[in-house]
C-alpha cells in the first residue's frame, strides 16, 4: 500500500452511505447522510484514507500534501484532475480538484495537490 503523510487538520470523517471497505485512495463526496464515492464530475469532499462498512465512520483527507488517488486513465504532469467513475481520478475541469503532480497510467496512483474541495 502507498504511504501517505497525514496531518490531523487535513482530515475528516463521516458515516459511509455504502460499504467503503477496500476503496481507499478514491475521491469521496458528501451526501445528506454521510459520504460515498464521487462519480464523474461531482464535487469532491476529499480522498478516502480508511474505508469502513456502511453506517461506520470512514476517514478521508481534505487538503495538505499532494494526495494519492487511483487514476482510471493515463494522466500527464500538470493536467487538471476531476472525479471519474467510482471515485477514480480522470483528466477534466468539471468541479476540478487540482492538478497532477506526476504522470501515470490507468490503475496507478496520481498525486494531486487538492485545492478545491467542498
Amino acid at each position: 500500500m502507498a504511504i501517505q503523510r497525514q496531518d490531523g487538520w487535513a482530515n475528516d470523517s463521516a458515516v459511509g452511505d455504502a460499504d467503503l471497505t477496500g476503496k481507499e485512495r478514491r475521491f469521496v463526496t458528501r451526501t445528506s447522510t454521510g459520504i460515498r464515492l464521487a462519480q464523474n464530475g461531482e464535487q469532491v469532499a476529499g480522498v478516502l484514507q480508511e474505508g469502513k462498512a456502511a453506517a461506520l465512520r470512514s476517514s478521508f483527507a481534505v487538503a495538505g500534501f499532494p494526495l494519492k488517488v487511483i487514476a482510471s486513465q493515463t494522466i500527464t504532469v500538470g493536467q487538471a484532475i476531476q472525479a471519474g467513475a467510482d471515485g477514480t481520478a480522470i483528466v477534466g475541469t468539471t468541479n476540478q480538484v487540482g492538478v497532477a503532480r506526476n504522470g501515470c497510467n490507468s490503475g496507478e496512483m496520481v498525486e494531486v495537490m487538492v485545492d478545491r474541495v467542498s
